[in-house]
């Protein structure tokens, strides 16, 4: 049998049910990948000084209200929105793309970026000022970009690498 060679029975995997768009958006899996994106992204500031269930609240306050101002504002869009299904597939990669937004390599790499513009407001210059400077702050984490860009679009990366 499959124990006497060694092999390991599994379970099926529970297919989830396709979900709409909306549902996406008002889903709590949504607000918490949202909520921790914004712990990491303002790490030792004010807002997270308050906790991550206030943060939280905040999250799924502005997801309500953008839903309702959708609504309001542009009704058949909305109705769409709670039409259009979203494939798990579809579900897991939305979901593992934003979660990369918290990645402490993408914190840092737009903290560097955020440097380097303010460091140009401040000092002045042209638009290739602003190039050179930008070129500067990114140079160093030139691995990052590469190691998130394969780790976001596995496709594009491979292809690439021919």
């Amino acid at each position: 049998g499959a124990a006497a060679s060694g092999a390991r029975w599994r379970a099926p995997a529970l297919a989830r049910a396709p979900i709409t768009v909306r549902a996406l958006l008002a889903s709590d899996e949504l607000t918490d990948l949202t909520t921790d994106n914004l712990m990491a992204l303002h790490e030792g500031s004010g807002l997270t000084a308050s906790g991550r269930e206030h943060v939280r609240e905040q999250v799924s306050r502005s997801f309500l209200r953008i839903d309702g101002a959708l609504e309001q504002l542009q009704p058949e869009a909305h109705q769409q929105l709670g039409a259009l299904e979203v494939s798990e597939g579809q579900r897991l990669s939305t979901l593992g793309a934003l979660r990369k937004l918290g990645d402490a390599r993408m914190v840092a790499l737009g903290r560097s970026v955020s440097r380097a513009v303010e460091d140009h407001t401040r000092i002045g210059g042209d638009r290739e000022a602003l190039r050179r400077r930008l070129a500067d702050a990114l140079a160093p984490r030139l691995g990052d970009l590469a190691q998130l860009n394969a780790e976001m679009f596995p496709a594009a990366a491979r292809a690439a690498a021919g």
